[in-house]
C-alpha cells in the first residue's frame, strides 16, 4: 500500500502505546495491508489473524474484496507491549516455581514461610533436580 495517504490522528491511548514502543529510528509510519505488516514484524499472515482475535489493532476492516488496512506504529507497537507482557508473565511464573523449590529445599520464600523436608527428603529432591537439568 505505497500510495501517499494522510494518516489520521492517534486516538489516546493509541499514542501512548506509540510513546512507549516507537518505531525503530529512521522507520516512517505507514497505512499497510496484511501481507505487509506480516514481512515487517516478521510474522505469518496467519499469525496476525490470530493476533486480530486478541486484540491487534486495524485501521480498515476487510470486506469481500478488500483487504485489511492496519497502522504500522500501532500495530508495532501493540506487538512490542504484547511480547513484554508476554516476558512479565514467564518472569512472574518462574519467581513463584522459584519460592515454591526454595520452601521445598528448607529455604525462605518471600513471603517468610519456611517448609521443611527431611535430609533425606532433600537429597531426593535434589537429585532428581540434578538428573532434570
Amino acid at each position: 500500500m505505497s500510495d501517499a495517504v494522510a494518516l489520521r490522528d492517534l486516538e489516546p491511548a493509541e499514542a501512548e502505546l506509540v510513546a512507549r514502543h516507537p518505531l525503530p529510528e529512521g522507520v516512517g509510519d505507514a497505512l499497510v495491508n496484511k501481507r505487509e505488516l506480516a514481512h515487517a514484524l516478521n510474522v505469518s499472515e496467519t499469525t496476525l489473524d490470530k493476533w486480530k482475535a486478541t486484540g491487534l489493532p486495524v485501521e480498515e476492516a476487510g470486506t469481500n474484496g478488500r483487504g485489511y488496512v492496519f497502522r504500522l506504529s500501532v500495530c508495532f507497537a501493540w506487538a512490542r507491549a504484547r511480547d513484554a507482557a508476554q516476558e512479565a508473565e514467564r518472569a512472574n511464573a518462574m519467581g513463584a516455581a522459584h519460592q515454591l523449590r526454595m520452601a521445598l529445599v528448607g529455604g525462605a520464600s518471600a513471603a517468610g514461610d519456611r517448609v521443611r523436608l527431611s535430609p533425606k527428603e532433600q537429597r531426593e529432591l535434589l537429585e532428581l533436580e540434578h538428573a532434570y537439568m
